[in-house]
């Protein structure tokens, strides 16, 4: 269960983790059972971009917004102007992204993944 970044958050937000707690409960059996009420995905392929160097990031998705193939995720500025491009590899779904303006060489910028078609 992982809701909302950097200590933000919306009241669906808690009302969808509470009903996770409860979900929990019912499933270790110390709690009354409740109905799940959104089916888990899986992904058959993830990719977790990291800082090569520190600079600036500029992220342009949301988590759970669809990516393509090829699109623009964000961008990393160093300090002297130079810019890298992150360009999803495969279609997905972002699943987390850095909300901070500066990174640290090797902290995380993005994570997407390509849910299993059934």
């Amino acid at each position: 269960m992982e809701r909302g970044g950097g200590g933000t958050w919306h009241s669906d937000e808690v009302a969808a983790c509470k009903q996770n707690i409860y979900e929990l409960m019912g499933f270790l059996g110390i709690g009354p059972a409740s109905p799940i009420t959104s089916p888990s995905v899986e992904l058959e392929q993830v990719r977790y971009e990291e800082a090569p160097e520190d600079g600036f990031w500029y992220c342009y998705k949301t988590p759970d917004s669809p990516c393509r193939r090829g699109e623009l995720l964000g961008k990393l500025v160093d300090r002297y102007g130079k810019t890298i491009d992150y360009r999803a590899n495969f279609d997905g779904v972002v699943l987390y992204f850095t909300h901070s303006l500066g990174v640290q060489k090797g902290g995380a910028l993005i994570a997407y993944g390509k849910p299993y078609h059934v």
